[in-house]
C-alpha cells in the first residue's frame, strides 16, 4: 500500500485532483484503502467528513475506513498551516500521477506521511 498526503487551504482548488482520483479508482486502476480529511486543532488531528470539507467532495464520504493511525493523523495535522486542511490517502494500485498533476496545478502540496 502506498501513502500520500494532499495539503490545501482552498477545496475548490484541490477539487480537480479529486475528481482524477476518482476516476482512477472507478476504472479500478487504484483501491482507495483509506481517506481522511484532517484539520488541525493545537497540533492535535481533528477528522472531518469529505463533504463537510466541501460538499463537492461528498462521493469521497466512505472512503475513510479507520486504516490510518491517530498516531499517523495527528503527525499530519501537527505540520498542518492555520486554515488548511491535508487528506491523508492510502492505496493499491497503479501511480497517481494526474491526480498529482491535478493537486499540484490547483496549488496543493502533495508529500508522503511525516515519518516517526
Amino acid at each position: 500500500m502506498q501513502q500520500l498526503v494532499i495539503e490545501f487551504s482552498e477545496p475548490s482548488a484541490a477539487s480537480g485532483g479529486f475528481d482524477r482520483l476518482l476516476e482512477l479508482a472507478s476504472a479500478g486502476e487504484i483501491a482507495i484503502a483509506d481517506l481522511e480529511f484532517v484539520h488541525s486543532i493545537a497540533g492535535v488531528a481533528s477528522t472531518v467528513a469529505a463533504d463537510r470539507v466541501d460538499p463537492r467532495l461528498a462521493a469521497l464520504d466512505g472512503a475513510a475506513s479507520g486504516l490510518i493511525s491517530r498516531h499517523d493523523l495527528d503527525a499530519v495535522a501537527a505540520e498542518l498551516p492555520h486554515g488548511h486542511t491535508a487528506a491523508v490517502l492510502v492505496y493499491r494500485g497503479g501511480a497517481l500521477d494526474a491526480a498529482v498533476q491535478a493537486w499540484t496545478d490547483g496549488g496543493s502540496t502533495v508529500r508522503t506521511l511525516p515519518t516517526r
